[in-house]
């Protein structure tokens, strides 16, 4: 699985939750929301290389991190 720099992570950063989605099925990672409004949602704590998580504020991805 290829490693994603900072920068190709900060990509992800002010998109609309649509595309970003679509930008990580592209690169083959699976999506997962980590918190919504400032409100994290229970995730489970194994890492994978082939997710990549978002955290939201309304549909605008404010952070993007592989796990």
């Amino acid at each position: 699985m290829k490693k994603f720099t900072d920068e190709e992570l900060k990509a992800f950063v002010d998109l609309p939750l649509e595309d970003a989605e679509a930008k990580a099925a592209y690169n083959g990672l699976l999506v997962r929301i980590a918190s919504r409004n400032g409100k994290p949602k229970v995730i489970t704590s194994e890492f994978r290389t082939d997710r990549i998580n978002f955290d939201l504020k309304e549909k605008i991805v404010t952070n993007a991190y592989i796990g």
